[in-house]
């Protein structure tokens, strides 16, 4: 390692390295984590009890929704469903940006627990895969949030998951701030299913995992892939609906 090289010092880093360095790291890990980076809330940042998530103030604004509806996004529709846990809104959107930008575990930890909820209760699905981002753009970001959610909820839920089935073809413009218009267009022909991932799709229930869900065109298309090459049923589960 070049002596000059600076290290990724943050919770998620030292975390990681001291769970794997010592039999008891997960207890060490959280005591060095809450002294170094206290507790925040994941609205606004002010410091709270290890067992919250949101300060009593961004708790208020917390907007949660039904547990199921229909998705009637598009006239050509491949989803057969799709259920988002909360409005995209203050505090919950900025706790998806430290989850998107920054590899918040606290985030993830969250958000996976809700999702994995909603597919115990509402949604009989065999498989969870992830909405792919493209490689420039993970590169650039350096965690695909989908990507992290699937594998935790994965792991609460004990549904098999693969976060390598649906790539990005290409480097297609991002969806942020582009018209509704621009965005229902934007993502046709961008996705596909890598050769390795065919065998395991005929006749799965399967659950395409996002972080935010605004116009639906992108899952709709991965829907559509998955639905091509056999599934049976496909499910839209988003942490939150702008």
């Amino acid at each position: 390692m070049h002596l000059g090289m600076k290290l990724p010092l943050n919770r998620h880093f030292v975390g990681n390295f001291i769970q794997q360095l010592y039999p008891y790291g997960k207890k060490v890990s959280a005591y060095i984590n809450q002294c170094l980076w206290p507790h925040q809330c994941l609205g606004c940042n002010q410091l709270i009890d290890l067992n919250q998530h949101f300060c009593s103030s961004c708790s208020l604004n917390v907007m949660s929704l039904p547990f199921y509806f229909h998705c009637n996004h598009h006239k050509k529709q491949y989803v057969d469903g799709i259920s988002s846990c909360f409005r995209y809104k203050k505090p919950i959107a900025h706790m998806i940006h430290s989850l998107k930008y920054l590899a918040n575990s606290y985030s993830i930890n969250f958000a996976s627990q809700h999702l994995a909820k909603r597919i115990s209760l509402i949604l009989p699905v065999d498989m969870i895969v992830p909405v792919p981002m493209s490689l420039k753009r993970l590169r650039l970001r350096g965690i695909n949030a989908a990507g992290e959610l699937a594998k935790s909820i994965s792991t609460k839920s004990d549904i098999s998951c693969d976060i390598s089935m649906l790539y990005r073809m290409g480097n297609p413009v991002p969806q942020v701030g582009l018209a509704r218009d621009k965005r229902l267009t934007n993502s046709i022909g961008t996705i596909a299913i890598h050769p390795s991932s065919v065998d395991q799709i005929k006749e799965k229930r399967i659950a395409v995992i996002d972080d935010v869900i605004t116009t639906g065109a992108t899952i709709n298309e991965c829907a559509k892939v998955l639905k091509r090459a056999g599934a049976s049923h496909v499910y839209a589960l988003t942490l939150a609906n702008a």
